[in-house]
């Protein structure tokens, strides 16, 4: 069942567990010992509790809020123009809300027709790629065109069903580390990275209000780039291991000499983002160069995600509205067999009318005098 406090708690819950990446994205201990898939499965879950925001009566345990949300239903419920009764302020953000929808939308789409005329101008001016295809074959590329051009600032990929891989042109890069920029390019595309993102950006889409949303775009991004980087080097020698994080700092390199060619000033923006760089650089470094991962560890890891995940739909916070007071000589209550209090365990009393589940009572009223009480069996 679909209720609109299912729904915000779905919003929280997908928020906290955002929090909660970006925390441990952090703690590069954390990732040497769990890898960063777990953290990726938490993402994907998170998102699809988003978009599951039930309830079930039988097993949902509602979580009364006494002060907070009451003010804010009060708030939402208000009228933009005291007495007009028809415009209240939560058809206001709905409208806000659909009108931003628009256009983070409409911004999508353009970013997407200028990374298709990029793809269209690399493929205009083109520069020598047959080291690229070479290597690409050897290491059994099948699903993979490979463009290279002065115009491509960093590699990239993109492509659902078959990749595209951008490369600038880096002369002085010798084969066995172009190699190895290769490879990880490539198993962005295997890990489906893309289609990662491309979900994300819909929830940015839908959630553009949300700040949590856009603060994580930039950790999403790294925590890509790690899951990756635990990918390739797979299996790798010591010495494969020191050419990939040879490639790795020869790209970097490669890009700040662009970077400095384009502007000779930095912003404080620009300086303040290549320190946090070089921080992100040093966690990958230090990544790769640890041991393999324990299969055990990763099996608990995901395992208390899923059981975390599961016990999400076991609670819900709803507002409590103390009920009307009736005056019990003007007002019968008519009920039928069916009709009963049930004392629970837990010291509660809960009203059934008909047999089905009315309300929950503080305590028993004279109205409700007759109906007949059941205590719950432990």
């Amino acid at each position: 069942m679909i209720i609109g406090f299912s729904l915000v708690m779905a919003v929280l819950l997908f928020n906290l567990a955002l929090v909660v990446i970006a925390l441990l994205r952090h703690r590069t201990r954390y990732l040497a010992k769990y890898s960063t898939s777990a953290l990726v499965l938490l993402m994907l879950l998170g998102a699809l509790r988003l978009f599951l925001p039930l309830s079930f009566p039988q097993i949902t345990l509602a979580i009364h809020s006494f002060d907070l949300l009451p003010r804010i239903m009060s708030l939402i419920r208000t009228d933009i123009w005291p007495g007009s009764g028809r415009l209240e302020l939560q058809t206001t953000l709905l409208i806000v809300w659909g009108i931003g929808s628009v256009v983070m939308l409409l911004r999508t789409i353009h970013i997407v027709r200028k990374l298709k005329l990029a793809l269209r101008l690399y493929k205009h001016n083109p520069a020598d790629n047959s080291r690229a295809v070479l290597l690409a074959q050897k290491l059994g590329m099948r699903r993979a065109s490979i463009i290279v051009s002065p115009d491509v600032e960093i590699p990239f990929v993109t492509g659902i069903f078959r990749a595209c891989i951008c490369l600038p042109v880096m002369d002085n890069i010798p084969d066995n580390e172009f190699e190895m920029v290769l490879r990880h390019e490539y198993q962005h595309f295997k890990s489906c990275d893309i289609l990662v993102k491309s979900f994300y950006n819909m929830l940015c889409i839908v959630f553009w209000w949300n700040p949590f949303v856009h603060f994580f775009h930039h950790n999403l991004d790294r925590l890509l780039e790690l899951r990756c980087d635990a990918a390739v080097k797979k299996h790798m020698t010591c010495e494969e291991k020191a050419t990939y994080l040879s490639s790795l700092y020869n790209v970097m390199r490669y890009t700040e000499l662009r970077d400095a060619i384009r502007s000779a000033t930095a912003s404080t923006y620009v300086q303040t983002e290549a320190v946090d760089y070089e921080k992100f650089l040093e966690q990958r470094f230090q990544l790769i160069e640890s041991d393999e991962r324990s299969a055990k560890k990763q099996i608990v890891s995901v395992t208390l995600i899923m059981l975390v995940f599961l016990a999400s739909f076991m609670f819900i916070i709803q507002p409590f509205h103390h009920p009307p007071e009736y005056d019990a000589v003007d007002i019968h209550v008519m009920y039928d067999e069916a009709s009963f209090i049930l004392f629970t365990t837990d010291g509660r009393y809960k009203l059934f009318l008909d047999g089905r589940f009315v309300y929950e009572l503080q305590e028993i009223p004279d109205m409700f005098a007759n109906i007949p009480i059941i205590k719950e069996e432990g």
